[in-house]
């Protein structure tokens, strides 16, 4: 919600905001389309898909004959690189460049193939170390500066995962160092206070 918001007051409404849906053209959309800012592709596709569903919706109720956005693969952003995962020595070495209380998080990232939301907000009693499984049935994200508490991305992110016995012993020093007693106590706080979650932005100057 807070993403759609976003796009709507800085991309829609200073083009569209005074306008009638029924004024719209195909021709202002391709006007405004052709205007934004070639430095921002994924943003700007994202920005004519909502206006393309919102549009959707007028048509659907009637309010427009047709939808007047027809920019060819505007909605669709552009291919990202591939990715390739790090080798078992790369994974070596960010792990111990990490700080201490954040090498374990490396490895279950990597291991677990965790996202980072879901990551942050582990819990003790999510690591079941004696039967070899992390469950995960919540993820963190940040709205405008406030840690948020969810469900996973999808119904199938709600999951147990395999720890892989290599790195198990890393876990259990990492419960015994770093986190505070207790089943609700997270295993990745915040350095400053550990009853609060860490945000992710730590994670990129760590």
């Amino acid at each position: 919600r807070e993403g759609y918001e976003h796009l709507l007051r800085r991309y829609l409404e200073p083009e569209f905001g005074e306008l009638l849906v029924s004024d719209l053209t195909p021709a202002l959309v391709r006007r405004w389309w052709a205007g934004l800012s070639p430095e921002h592709p994924t943003v700007n596709a994202r920005a004519y898909a909502l206006l393309r569903a919102i549009l959707t919706t007028a048509v659907t109720d009637e309010l427009l004959a047709s939808n007047p956005c027809r920019v060819r693969a505007a909605s669709n952003p552009p291919t990202k690189k591939e990715i390739r995962p790090a080798t078992l020595a790369e994974l070596d070495v960010l792990v111990k460049e990490m700080p201490d209380q954040l090498g374990a998080l490396v490895l279950l990232c990597a291991w677990c193939a965790l996202r980072v939301g879901e990551v942050l907000e582990l819990r003790r009693r999510d690591l079941d170390l004696n039967r070899g499984v992390v469950k995960v049935t919540r993820a963190v994200s940040w709205v405008r500066g406030q840690p948020i508490v969810g469900t996973p991305k999808s119904a199938a992110g709600t999951r147990e995962v395999s720890v892989p016995p290599h790195i198990v012993p890393a876990l259990e020093l990492h419960l015994e160092k770093h986190v505070q007693p207790g089943a609700g106590a997270l295993l990745f706080p915040s350095m400053r206070d550990h009853e609060r979650h860490m945000q992710p932005t730590v994670l990129h100057t760590a």
